[in-house]
């Protein structure tokens, strides 16, 4: 009997990475443009559009929030007025965002002087990614996310040249949650 059961899993594309900021894309006023788990304070988050405020208050990393939702659309047919809609990278420092982090060049102000250590593939640390949930502190994978990443720069995408440390213009997730059966077994 094998142990490695193969799954199916579908995934949608999304302008999210992390719940907060509420997306990686903005519209010219500086909304957040989102297709992706929508936190509307209401249960979910469920999976959606909403153009969201900026103005959002993200809570403590880790909890649940609430958006400032200025309207709610279909993603899988858009309204007339937002297909046409020019749409922006974020602004820095990031708006709505709960967790620390840094942009190039601060988090590698030398990177052409860097010299990073790899070990190989069979000595690399990885964690326990499906631990018992009801073990204390278990940090469990929640969701996946498949990121389109330009090689037009090193550490950094095509953007990093410009001090943002990532280049995702498009990207795919999983609509629901797909992992709660799943636990590592030693």
């Amino acid at each position: 009997m094998s142990l490695c059961t193969p799954i199916e899993l579908e995934l949608t594309p999304t302008t999210q990475g992390p719940l907060y900021p509420p997306s990686e894309i903005c519209d010219g006023e500086g909304n957040f443009v989102v297709v992706g788990r929508i936190c509307d304070g209401q249960g979910g988050p469920d999976w959606g559009g909403a153009i969201v405020s900026p103005h959002t208050i993200p809570p403590a990393f880790g909890e649940a929030g609430r958006y400032d939702i200025l309207r709610r659309f279909d993603p899988t047919a858009l309204p007339a007025d937002l297909e046409d809609e020019v749409l922006w990278t974020l602004p820095l420092p990031l708006p709505c965002n709960n967790y620390p982090m840094l942009f190039a060049p601060e988090q590698a102000p030398e990177a052409h002087r860097t010299k990073r250590i790899s070990p190989p593939l069979h000595a690399a640390y990885v964690p326990d990614p499906f631990p018992d949930p009801a073990r204390p502190g278990a940090n469990r994978i929640s969701n996946v996310i498949l990121l389109y990443m330009s090689t037009r720069m090193s550490y950094g995408g095509a953007i990093g040249l410009h001090g943002l440390g990532a280049d995702i213009h498009a990207q795919l997730k999983l609509t629901e949650p797909a992992f709660s059966d799943l636990v590592t077994v030693a």
